[in-house]
């Protein structure tokens, strides 16, 4: 589930909120996956996002638009900013005068600056909402969407090789942690050991997660627990309670469970099966 939050001012009519109203309102694109919640902020007034009635860190995405004038966010306002980029949430800020209001208060050495993204308003917003999809939902969807938008294919399957390289460069920063996971999968007892390892918070490495491997870390962890716990059955005499020990299911029973679920059979007639003829 991916949860994000649009700020505008409360009069913004632009053709960029009008953009980003139709892509998430798509349910092709919402169904199941993107939460989005529009929040209309007062003109011309203080706006303090550090109050708890916006709760900025339930949120994986934040996208500013229509803001001319980003000196009314308060001091406390840029410091919660600050904190949740550096829990690695996300901020899409549309329009170039942005740019230095985000040089200017955040320190770049203490955020990913792949956290803060700039778009130019209009095309670019359009092709960053077509990009997202694509990337979080696949191409097939994204090229719906266009459809639907009366937009180009072409450019859809031009942005989703930009989506597969930035996906790539990802999964070579969790390649590490995978390959340690694979060889110890009898010594993980949580995910956040795996979070750890990334040097990454539980959400951000759930979501860099699901993107690069495309199913999520707890789903990954018990196929190859299932995997190897296989092998052992197909070719080994050890005791079904040894299995779920160096597979990682800590006891029979979890591994019976998993067993039965993914595969539909007990771990004990696959294993006779599995030696049949």
């Amino acid at each position: 589930m991916i949860k994000v939050c649009i700020l505008s001012p409360i009069d913004n009519s632009s053709f960029d909120l009008g953009c980003l109203y139709e892509v998430f309102s798509l349910p092709l694109v919402i169904e199941s996956s993107i939460v989005t919640k529009v929040l209309k902020i007062p003109k011309n007034k203080h706006v303090d996002l550090s109050n708890k009635a916006f709760n900025l860190n339930q949120y994986d995405m934040l996208i500013f638009c229509g803001w001319d004038d980003y000196s009314i966010l308060t001091s406390e306002s840029v410091e919660s900013l600050g904190g949740f980029l550096r829990i690695r949430g996300q901020i899409i800020v549309i329009g170039k005068r942005a740019e230095n209001l985000i040089q200017k208060n955040f320190d770049l050495k203490l955020i990913d600056p792949t956290c803060i993204q700039v778009l130019d308003s209009g095309l670019g917003v359009l092709e960053w909402a077509t990009q997202f999809v694509a990337q979080k939902k696949g191409l097939y969807i994204a090229q719906n969407m266009a459809e639907k938008l009366n937009l180009c294919p072409s450019i859809v399957a031009s942005m989703a090789k930009s989506s597969a390289s930035n996906l790539s460069l990802c999964s070579l920063r969790l390649r590490k942690v995978l390959a340690w996971a694979e060889a110890n999968l009898s010594s993980i007892k949580t995910i956040d050991q795996l979070a750890e390892k990334a040097c990454l918070s539980r959400r951000s490495f759930d979501r860099q997660f699901r993107e690069s491997v495309g199913k999520t870390p707890k789903d990954w962890l018990t196929e190859k627990r299932l995997q190897l716990a296989k092998s052992y059955l197909e070719n080994s005499d050890l005791a079904l309670d040894e299995i779920a020990c160096v597979s990682g299911f800590g006891s029979y029973p979890n591994l019976r469970n998993s067993f039965s679920k993914s595969v539909g059979q007990s771990p004990n007639l696959y294993r006779q099966l599995s030696r049949v003829g």
